[in-house]
C-alpha cells in the first residue's frame, strides 16, 4: 500500500507537470522542484516494488525467510506488479525528458520482468505451454513497440516500426493458433487458447483497419479466417456446445466491429491522420 501509494503521488505530480498545470496557478515557480519530487516519489516505489517483487517470488515455496511466507505470492500479489507495471508505462509515456523516459523504459521493463516471474510461479503449465505464453506477451510488446513508433513517426517510414509490427503479430497469433489446432486434432477445446486466437486475430484485423496498417490487417484477416474455416473441420462433434459460443462470440465480434467501421467509416479513415498531426482533441499530445 506504501508503495502504491508514492508510485501515485509521483505519477499524479509527473501528470500535473506534464499537462503545465502548475504554469496555471501562483506555484508557477514550483514547477521544477514538483518534476522533481515526481521522478523521486516514482523512482523511489518502482525500485522499492522490484524488490519486493523478487523476495516475493525467491522465497515463495521455501517457508518462512524474514517475514516473507509463501502465501505472500498469491493473484493480489500479481494484481500488486500489474498496478505497478501500468504506472511505470504511464510514467514513460507522459515524460518527454531524454534520461527520465529512458530510466521509466528500465522501469516498465523491470516491471514487466517480476510480473511474469510472479504469474510463472502461481500457474502450472507445461514447457510447450511457457513457450507460448512467453511468445504472445513477447508479440503484445512488440506491437505496443510498433504501434507507438508508428505513432511518432512523421513522413518517413520507419523498418524497425514495420518490423515490430510484423513480427509482433506473427507472434501475438501463430502460437495461438499451432496450440488451438493441436487441442482440435486430439479432441480438446481450452477455452483459453481458443477464445485467445479468436481476440488475438479480431483485434489485430480491426485495429490494423482503423489505422490503415498492412501487416497487422494482412495477419489479422488470415488467421480470423483460418480460425472459422478450421473450426468445424477439427472440433470434435462431442464440444459443439463450445463451438456454438466460439461461432457466436466470434460471429457477434467482428459483426460489431463491422457496424462500428461501416457508421463511423468518414470518421475513421481520417483518425491516424489526425492522431499523427495531432489535430483537434489530440492536440493534447503536444503539451509538454
Amino acid at each position: 500500500a506504501y508503495i502504491l501509494v508514492f508510485a501515485v503521488i509521483g505519477l499524479l505530480l509527473l501528470i500535473a507537470y506534464r499537462l503545465s498545470f502548475w504554469e496555471k496557478t501562483a506555484a508557477a515557480t514550483l514547477a521544477e522542484p514538483f518534476f522533481k519530487a515526481a521522478n523521486t516519489l516514482l523512482s523511489l516505489a518502482f525500485v522499492s516494488s522490484v524488490f519486493k517483487s523478487l523476495s516475493g517470488v525467491i522465497t515463495s515455496g521455501y517457508g518462512l525467510i524474514g517475514d516473507v511466507t509463501t502465501s505472500d505470492l498469491n493473484w493480489g500479489f500479481v494484481g500488486f506488479c500489474g498496478a505497478m507495471l501500468v504506472v511505470s508505462l504511464i510514467a514513460f509515456t507522459m515524460t518527454r525528458h531524454r534520461d527520465w523516459r529512458r530510466w521509466y523504459a528500465v522501469t516498465t521493463l523491470a516491471e514487466a520482468a517480476v510480473t511474469l516471474l510472479a504469474v510463472h510461479k502461481l500457474i502450472d503449465l507445461s514447457p510447450w505451454q511457457q513457450i507460448e505464453l512467453f511468445a504472445v506477451l513477447t508479440g503484445f510488446v512488440l506491437l505496443v513497440i510498433g504501434h507507438m513508433g508508428w505513432y511518432r513517426e512523421q513522413d518517413r517510414e520507419s523498418d524497425v516500426v514495420s518490423t515490430s509490427l510484423m513480427i509482433g503479430a506473427l507472434l501475438a497469433t501463430c502460437p495461438l493458433a499451432i496450440a488451438t489446432w493441436y487441442d482440435r486434432y486430439h479432441s480438446k477445446f481450452f477455452v483459453v487458447n481458443e477464445f485467445g486466437f479468436l481476440f488475438t486475430s479480431v483485434l489485430l484485423l480491426a485495429t490494423g483497419l482503423v489505422f490503415q496498417l498492412k501487416s497487422t490487417t494482412l495477419v489479422g484477416g488470415c488467421t480470423s479466417a483460418l480460425y472459422f474455416l478450421t473450426l468445424l473441420i477439427l472440433v470434435p462433434w462431442s464440444q459443439l456446445n463450445s463451438v456454438a459460443v466460439a461461432i457466436t462470440v466470434g460471429g457477434g465480434t467482428i459483426f460489431g466491429f463491422g457496424l462500428i467501421l461501416a457508421f463511423f467509416r468518414d470518421r475513421l479513415i481520417v483518425l491516424p491522420e489526425r492522431i499523427k498531426q495531432r489535430q483537434g482533441v489530440f492536440r493534447v499530445l503536444n503539451w509538454r
